[in-house]
């Protein structure tokens, strides 16, 4: 038996678990996990409601979107969920309408939502205007602390790289540092970079105090064309004209990596 069992999310207590190891992967690690993960107070208490809240909003956001596909790995010997991620699976362009109207609603209305929605806008608009067109996108990737470096993440890549090349299409990965490696291992490759510039000249003080606990954000956008397979001049070919097509997308492309 191998030793990890790979499955999909088709009930909430399985997508709660994953919650949890977001939670105890990044939470304390990465700064920014409280823009999309916050917690308002102090107490072991207040940690615990973020948890349960974030739970509901990630299963709810998983059942309305059909393009989302959730999967898991799972120990074959203790069967505990000891990593999972989101892909997301679009047969025709997401984006019809272009880049849609954000609002960070898991935010009480006021700076922190403002700061946090357009930290969000910042790092999706990009998306909008680059992969407007058939594809699969991975969104997020989970392994508990204790068993990384195992090839669990190997494992979670795999499953949406294969469906990416059963349906024939390109896929995209907006990848922290810490993920580039296992990317890059799996035949994607750099072809943009992206920061967030939040800055306000009347900023308030606790727009200025989120700027200063809960950036920098940036990531690198990584791509596989369809099959992985290279032509001469990729991915510079492909990503030039898709990065001269968008023009100003209104945020900070930090650079092409082609």
């Amino acid at each position: 038996m191998p030793p990890y069992v790979v499955e999909k999310v088709d009930r909430q207590d399985h997508l709660d678990s994953i919650v949890d190891i977001i939670w105890t992967a990044m939470d304390g690690v990465d700064p920014s996990h409280r823009i999309f993960f916050p917690v308002f107070g102090d107490t072991v208490t207040d940690r615990a409601k973020a948890i349960q809240l974030s739970k509901v909003r990630i299963w709810n956001d998983h059942q309305s979107d059909p393009a989302s596909h959730w999967i898991f790995v799972r120990d074959s010997a203790s069967h505990e969920i000891i990593g999972g991620c989101q892909w997301r699976i679009y047969s025709k362009n997401p984006f019809p309408d272009g880049t849609p109207h954000i609002e960070a609603l898991w935010w009480p209305d006021g700076d922190g939502r403002h700061f946090a929605s357009e930290v969000v806008r910042q790092c999706y608009t990009p998306r909008t205007k680059w992969m407007a067109r058939p594809h699969v996108g991975m969104s997020l990737m989970c392994v508990l602390p204790q068993v990384q470096r195992r090839g669990i993440g190997g494992v979670l890549m795999q499953w949406g790289m294969a469906e990416a090349d059963k349906l024939g299409l390109e896929s995209f990965i907006e990848a922290t540092h810490g993920g580039q490696g296992l990317y890059a291992g799996c035949g994607y490759r750099n072809v943009a970079s992206v920061g967030v510039e939040v800055s306000l000249a009347d900023a308030s003080q606790e727009w200025r105090d989120l700027t200063a606990r809960l950036l920098p954000v940036g990531y690198t956008a990584m791509w596989r064309p369809v099959l992985g397979i290279w032509e001469p001049e990729e991915p510079g070919k492909t990503w030039q004209q898709r990065l001269e097509a968008a023009g100003d997308v209104g945020i900070s492309v930090l650079e092409s990596c082609t």
